[in-house]
């Protein structure tokens, strides 16, 4: 096994661009493999050596890294840090010409080519965006605790009786029996009355978003987002050519009278009612009868994203707008990313009667179905009771860790910190003192405490929260109270700072 005592020089083209220092660390080390200076199975130094050698944050070369990463460059190994990748053939002359040379004039071209939606889109990517299990990360299921061998039990099961029949193509709406198991858990969870015919089986919700975009926006036509909120539906939006109206929040959900002073008529409101993210507030009954009536009067439709409904702490999720639609206005979608796996890539769509074929149509002009296999592998899942068991396992843990959280919280972190003990989902918001920016505070949490924290700041258009977002979900319990010590500490340590300067 080739030695990792190495020593990595930066490298800047003279004849390219001045690079970032992310840009400069990224093109060096991917130059280092392809030229085949570092060979397969050499062991990286830890970020921590990298930014001691290099003289940058450990923030600045984590996120190099997981660009390598992402490409197949490096492969990381439990326990044992970041190796070049077994896999990867050296190529000298690809080294030098793609990674080190800067665009040429038929790249900056290309470049001047992207569209002002897609250079707003290369802004608000994040190159570490690929969610880890590090405190407090968001977005992250405990898949330690998925039951994999039952999953492979009933994979194989499926391929044996039928395989070869789910490597053909499927119909826009999806395959028939999860639609109908779909149907099935939403009519017992959520009270949504629904028919296999207006299910749609997507790859995720924002690929719901985009469909319903598509089938029912014209260019120009407003929808109204919830702000602070997640910034893919921002972006959704605004690429498919709709003008976004952020509205505010208050204790009760989306401002309905807020809404109605910013944009009077909106052709489409997007809303998180059970748990909002981020702030983790829950629509209150009013708010959502309130909703209904204005789209009822302006003829806006809702998209209602009931997310991680799942995951109530202590009391069921209030009444679904869908069920509480008499008029089918509202979409609902859901999302099996945070119940089961982020890679299983399933999500559904209920779609008015009415609007099916059109919305088959536009399916069918797009990516036309989503893949078989794990369609058929997830309703026999559901079918037999796993997915009820597995959720109730993990509502059961998750409720635990919330506690932890909240516990932690208030034993190590100063009285002026306000954590919200959230009454479900997988994240809660600790806000902060307006004197301590969020987004320093989460570089500096993590070049020194090695804590991923989300700044609130980043979910915000007009209304900008100022706090970090806590993932604790994929957390062990035990693993809290320690890296909530260590964020308690960090904050005092930026506190004290902010004092003397």
């Amino acid at each position: 096994m080739p030695k990792s005592d190495i020593f990595l020089t930066l490298v800047q083209d003279p004849s390219g661009p001045t690079l970032g220092k992310g840009e400069l660390v990224y093109r060096t080390v991917a130059r280092a493999i392809l030229a085949g200076t570092l060979a397969p199975g050499t062991r990286i130094p830890s970020s921590r050596t990298l930014a001691d050698d290099w003289r940058m944050s450990r923030n600045t070369i984590d996120e190099a890294l997981s660009r390598l990463l992402d490409e197949g460059l490096l492969s990381r190994r439990v326990g044992s840090g970041s190796w070049v990748s077994e896999s990867v053939t050296p190529h000298p002359a690809l080294a030098h010409a793609a990674v080190m040379r800067g665009p040429n004039d038929a790249a900056h071209r290309a470049l001047r080519s992207v569209s002002a939606a897609g250079n707003r889109m290369i802004g608000l990517r994040s190159r570490a965006a690929v969610p880890r299990i590090v405190p407090f990360a968001a977005g992250m299921p405990d898949l330690n605790l998925f039951p994999v061998k039952t999953w492979a039990r009933v994979a194989s099961r499926r391929l044996r009786q039928n395989g070869r029949d789910l490597l053909e193509y499927m119909p826009p709406l999806g395959y028939q029996p999860l639609r109908q198991s779909i149907c099935r858990y939403l009519a017992t969870a959520r009270g949504i009355a629904c028919d296999a015919s207006q299910l749609m089986i997507v790859n995720s919700s924002m690929q719901a978003l985009d469909l319903i975009a598509r089938v029912l926006l014209e260019q120009g036509d407003a929808a109204w987002v919830e702000d602070p909120g997640y910034p893919n539906v921002r972006s959704t939006l605004a690429m498919t050519g709709a003008a976004v109206a952020p509205i505010p929040l208050d204790e009760e959900g989306l401002s309905v009278e807020r809404g109605r002073a910013i944009c009077p008529e909106p052709a489409l409101v997007h809303v998180s009612p059970t748990f909002q993210f981020p702030m983790g507030v829950t629509m209150s009954l009013a708010r959502r009868a309130a909703l209904l009536d204005h789209a009822g009067r302006c003829g806006a439709w809702i998209v209602e994203d009931d997310y991680v409904h799942e995951f109530a702490y202590g009391v069921p999720p209030l009444t679904a707008l869908c069920s509480l639609d008499r008029s089918e206005r509202v979409l609902y979608v859901g999302s099996f990313t945070s119940t089961l796996f982020p890679s299983l890539r399933l999500a559904y769509l209920r779609v008015p009667r009415m609007l099916v074929e059109a919305f088959v149509a536009v399916r069918s002009q797009l990516d036309d179905h989503t893949h078989g296999l794990d369609q058929a592998v997830l309703a026999d899942f559901m079918d037999a009771g796993h997915f009820a068991g597995h959720v109730r396992r993990m509502r059961g843990i998750y409720r635990e860790r919330r506690d932890a959280l909240v516990a932690a919280g208030q034993r190590y972190l100063p009285q002026e910190l306000r954590l919200v003990r959230v009454q479900g989902g997988m994240t809660a918001p600790l806000h902060l003192p307006a004197a301590i920016a969020d987004q320093k505070f989460c570089d500096g949490a993590f070049d020194r405490g090695k804590l991923i924290l989300t700044p609130l700041s980043r979910f915000g258009v007009s209304e900008k929260a100022n706090g970090v977002l806590l993932g604790f979900t994929a957390l062990e319990a035990r693993a809290i109270g320690p890296a909530m010590k260590k964020l308690g500490q960090l904050y005092r340590d930026a506190r004290s700072l902010k004092k003397r300067r």
